[in-house]
């Protein structure tokens, strides 16, 4: 199976200096691709993200599939 699309974020709290505090449920990471990419590749894409972005830390973590026809006539 190939993947057409994708896009990967990461939503989190970040540090803003001038209000002296963290603010939640901002972007803190984002990729996106247009490109095709193979099912496999796109699992090992996220374990390469998890482990470099994420850390040790636990996320939650939500995934949206849509299946377009490419003929619908």
């Amino acid at each position: 199976m190939f993947i057409d699309s994708y896009e990967i974020t990461k939503i989190g709290a970040k540090y803003n200096h001038k209000k002296d505090k963290r603010e939640k449920d901002q972007l803190l990471f984002s990729t996106k691709s247009d490109e095709h990419i193979s099912l496999s590749d796109l699992c090992d894409l996220l374990n390469s993200i998890d482990r470099r972005v994420n850390g040790d830390y636990g996320m939650n973590i939500n995934v949206k599939v849509t299946m377009t026809e490419t003929n619908q006539s």
